[in-house]
């Protein structure tokens, strides 16, 4: 097939993964028509009303009123059909965060395998820093870097507000299909388009890392770092919406292979080392939590172990440099742990035991409390007033609060 004749009308969207599905929701919602395939069959059968996630707002409704729109090949052999082919799978991640490049490998020599000479082949899956300059000097395709920055659980709701984007690019050209993005396009060269998304990542987990600092400082003096948070945010040049409450460190993985990215690719040491001491100051964090925990057992006989919310926060549902697995490693020898995640409800593991609400009992338990469902609350509610239980909190928000008056609690961070 001549490339003059190619598909240029509609793109096609290639991994469907989660990053993937809202791709093609969101063109499909603004733009138009587009095709999608994944060389995986369980992927591409995935793509339903069923398996789209509800926890991305709007995502779920506008694939129910956009789903005519978005066309499934039947064969990769199609691919060779299209001018423009989005790559959209998510980034894997390794236990401690660090990037997990082949599967991003895998399918991108694929699509060079069935895809027409002179097609488009733009990356919106995150990459580390240098990895287009491997692809760049094939002459077969142009390829080409749009880093997305959308946030997880709002992302259907930014890709359609966006305003700016970047796109990197071998030659200082973009394929004429993103001019109907409608929006101010910024042209870098790869190097330049892959950190800028690194650089958002790495300014996050920087601002953790001082909450975490401060939070450090605060307690050697016997202060509240908590109270100073409210009055830090009202300072223009740090804002109410910036990273700066205390954790147990940086989870989820998203923040961390930015940091690992770079610091395995850079040659500065004194660089190096400032990336290594964030990374030391977070992962001494959750000593904060064994350190109590090993207090109150040592204080009190307890029945069980119970860790409520599974995943680093509600509704991310990642277990890259998880907290609870950090905490199953450091106790699991000694105690018997339990746990529950209403995502997580079919969730094996044999180190430890998913208990159900309705049936469990909870006298005399140590409950960890990282987050609940609004309905699992309620469940809760009951049996916390019930019995007597010590409640460590170790959430960001204000869902326990309801149980402060009927059981021993403590705050950890």
């Amino acid at each position: 097939m001549n490339y003059k004749t190619l598909n240029t009308k509609f793109p096609l969207v290639i991994g469907l993964s989660h990053l993937g599905k809202i791709f093609s929701i969101f063109w499909s919602k603004k733009i138009g028509n587009c095709y999608v395939y994944d060389f995986y069959k369980k992927n591409l059968d995935n793509f339903n009303l069923k398996n789209i996630s509800k926890v991305e707002i709007g995502l779920h409704n506008s694939f129910k009123k956009n789903k005519k729109k978005i066309i499934r090949l039947k064969n990769k052999l199609e691919i060779k059909k299209f001018k423009n082919i989005f790559l959209s799978i998510d980034s894997h991640k390794k236990k401690n965060g660090e990037p997990n490049i082949k599967e991003i490998n895998h399918y991108l020599k694929k699509i060079y395998k069935f895809a027409s000479p002179n097609s488009n082949i733009i990356i919106i899956s995150q990459l580390p820093v240098g990895f287009c300059d491997n692809f760049k000097n094939i002459k077969k395709i142009n390829l080409y870097y749009f880093p997305e920055t959308v946030k997880l659980g709002s992302a259907l709701s930014q890709l359609l507000n966006m305003k700016e984007i970047v796109i990197g690019s071998k030659n200082n050209s973009i394929p004429d299909i993103l001019r109907k993005l409608k929006c101010k396009i910024n042209i870098f060269d790869y190097k330049l388009a892959e950190i800028y998304k690194s650089a958002i990542n790495l300014y996050l987990f920087s601002n953790i890392t001082f909450a975490n600092f401060l939070d450090n400082c605060c307690r050697d003096y016997g202060l509240d770092y908590k109270k100073i948070i409210p009055l830090l945010r009202q300072d223009n040049r740090i804002g109410k919406f910036s990273y700066i409450e205390s954790s147990l460190g940086v989870s989820g993985g998203h923040l961390e292979r930015d940091i690992y990215s770079i610091l395995n690719s850079i040659k500065n040491k004194k660089n190096k080392n400032y990336l290594n001491s964030l990374l030391s100051l977070n992962n001494q964090r959750i000593n904060l939590l064994f350190g109590e925990i090993s207090r109150l057992l040592k204080l009190k006989k307890y029945n069980k172990i119970i860790w409520l919310g599974i995943s680093y926060k509600k509704d991310a549902y990642s277990e890259i440099n998880n907290f609870y697995f950090k905490f199953l490693n450091r106790f699991k020898l000694k105690y018997k742990i339990f746990s529950y995640d209403s995502f997580f409800k079919n969730y094996k593991n044999s180190k430890n035991n998913i208990i159900d609400l309705k049936k469990n009992r909870f006298e005399k338990s140590l409950v960890v409390y990282n987050y609940l469902s609004t309905r699992d609350l309620k469940i809760l509610k009951k049996k916390f007033i019930k019995n007597k239980i010590f409640i460590l909190d170790i959430s960001m928000s204000n869902d326990l609060g309801i149980f402060e008056d009927h059981v021993n609690y403590k705050k950890i961070v």
